[in-house]
């Protein structure tokens, strides 16, 4: 992997992590096993692995969640992420990413809290 894709990739993964926490969230994600879009009912921010044994992903690649309706730990891939729906509102890959929107985005959830 080089230096560049794991740069995007932790920076996307840390983004993630700011955003959502550990809570549900919507995630709508292509399966290229089934050649279509699928909605996951996910919790992100879990722990599995964590010595990294026993995986068949590339890691620097994927992120672990709780499927809530399988009741099991799925592996997703970054480059099949489509979006997730979290507080009422749609987040892209490049809007996670862009850590710009990312805390424009959280500075008005705090001062919709504080008002």
């Amino acid at each position: 992997m080089s230096k560049e894709s794991q740069e995007v990739t932790d920076r996307f993964v840390d983004n993630f992590k700011e955003l959502v926490g550990n809570r549900y969230i919507g995630l709508r994600y292509y399966s290229t096993q089934e050649k279509k879009v699928k909605k996951y009912n996910i919790q992100f921010g879990v722990k599995k692995h964590i010595k990294g044994t026993g995986r068949t992903d590339n890691p620097d690649f994927h992120f672990i969640a709780w499927d809530r309706n399988a009741k099991t730990y799925k592996s997703f891939s970054i480059a099949n992420f489509r979006y997730v729906r979290f507080q009422e509102k749609f987040w892209t890959f490049s809007n996670i990413y862009d850590n710009d929107k990312l805390s424009r985005y959280k500075r008005l959830m705090t001062n919709r809290k504080i008002s």
